[in-house]
């Protein structure tokens, strides 16, 4: 039998959370995530890794500018990836894929 959780946000609409490997309604085995995400650690360690998409049209430009800039008057080694393709997305250490950051 499969656990769900129901969690409640401000505007009172509802989202059900199920556990990654559970089994759906029709017998079938939902979606689950990879390795890679399960750790949340990225395996490039030496300074600042972003990983983006363009989903968001403001991410693009504050990667790409201001966080480039932080990064070079700071000395901080910056690697940018970004993510055009699903397959990508799936293989990056993150489920959220607009934009996230590793230290």
């Amino acid at each position: 039998m499969a656990v769900t959780a129901r969690i409640r946000n401000s505007r009172k609409t509802s989202l059900w959370v199920q556990p990654s490997g559970s089994e759906d309604k029709s017998g079938g085995s939902r979606s689950t995530f990879k390795d890679c995400i399960l750790s949340g650690v990225c395996a490039d360690k030496e300074g600042v890794v972003v990983y983006y998409t363009h989903r968001c049209p403001f991410a693009e430009f504050h990667v790409r500018n201001s966080l480039v800039n932080v990064a070079e008057s700071k000395g901080i080694p910056l690697k940018i990836i970004r993510l055009e393709t699903m397959e990508q997305a799936q293989d990056a250490p993150t489920p959220a894929t607009i934009f996230s950051l590793f230290l």
